[in-house]
Parts: C-alpha cells; structure tokens; sequence
C-alpha cells in the first residue's frame, strides 16, 4: 500500500511538473488520493486493539444528537470515565451530530464523513487561495500536492478533528478575507 501510495504521488507530481499540466485531472487525482489515505487510517483504527478513541467521539457525537444541543453536565458528569478530555473536540461532536440529525447517517458513518470533508475542504481552500494569491495554476497545484502530503497532515488524517479542523478553519477564514 505505502509503495503504491508513493507511485501514485510520483505520478501526480509528474504530472504537476509537465509543460501542459490539466489542473482538473491532477486536482481530482489529488483528491481521490487523500481520500484513500483518509479512510485508511480511519477505518485501520478498527483493528487496533482497543479501538482507538474513536468510540469516545462517537458516543459524544451520538450524545448530542440525541438531546439536540451541547450538555456541559455530559463532559463534566463523566470525569472518571474520561469524557472531559473529549470536550476540546466540541465542534467535531457538534458536526457529527448535524450528520446523524440532518442527514439520518448512522453515528459511526458520519464520523468518517465529517472526517473526509474537513480534510478535503482543506485542500481544496489550499489550492485557491493559492490560485488566487499567485495568478498561477500549476503554484497553486503543487501547494494543495504538497499540503496533502505534509508529515503534520498526513499524521493528523488518523486524529482530524482539532489539527485538520483549525487548519481547515483557518484556511478558509483567509480565502474568504483576501477574496471577498
């Protein structure tokens, strides 16, 4: 997997790096890539012993879909069973409860979804707000390549919810300042 995964970047840089570089094909190719990476280390986590704290996020995620809002009593009643630690995770919860309310996913389900949009968006924000600062395709192109594959990100695609989300936020929060 990690040699086809490095072959396929390859590839994707080759293709950055050409004299006719078509910005669809290689922005979609970077897209599919990431999200392959995406879901394999979040449905990996599964199969590691002890689940990973997934569960955590599910159940708070869950919690508040339930009751329709942020319960403070939920995060500080279940001290010993470690749910204060989730409540920096707060708009990750909340997003994942507007997939199971508005949408009618399964708790599980859209915890992977909210996952891979966040990641997504980032590097879709990447790529225009590149794009838009340096009137260049192929730069914004290589930014949103280089971004998929920073060592922070590609760490942080197991654990998304506050490193992928801020980044996500913060891009987007400059996109929409320098654009509008």
């Amino acid at each position: 997997f990690l040699i086809l995964t490095v072959l396929i970047y390859l590839i994707i840089f080759f293709q950055i790096i050409s004299k006719s570089p078509v910005k669809g094909i290689i922005l979609a190719e970077i897209f599919i890539t990431t999200l392959i990476l995406v879901l394999s280390q979040q449905l990996g986590v599964a199969l590691w012993y002890g689940d990973g704290d997934l569960i955590g996020h599910y159940n708070c995620g869950a919690h508040i879909a339930d009751i329709g809002y942020v319960s403070p009593e939920f995060y500080t009643n279940y001290i010993d069973g470690g749910w204060k630690d989730y409540s920096i995770f707060c708009l990750y919860h909340i997003l994942i409860a507007i997939g199971i309310m508005i949408f009618g996913l399964l708790p599980n389900i859209s915890l992977y979804i909210v996952s891979i949009v966040s990641v997504l968006t980032s590097v879709f924000f990447v790529y225009k707000l590149t794009a838009w600062f340096f009137n260049s395709y192929r730069a914004a192109l290589l930014s949103a390549f280089f971004y998929s594959i920073m060592p922070s990100m590609l760490g942080a695609y197991l654990v998304p919810a506050p490193r992928v989300m801020a980044s996500a936020a913060f891009i987007i929060v400059l996109y929409l300042v320098f654009v509008l």
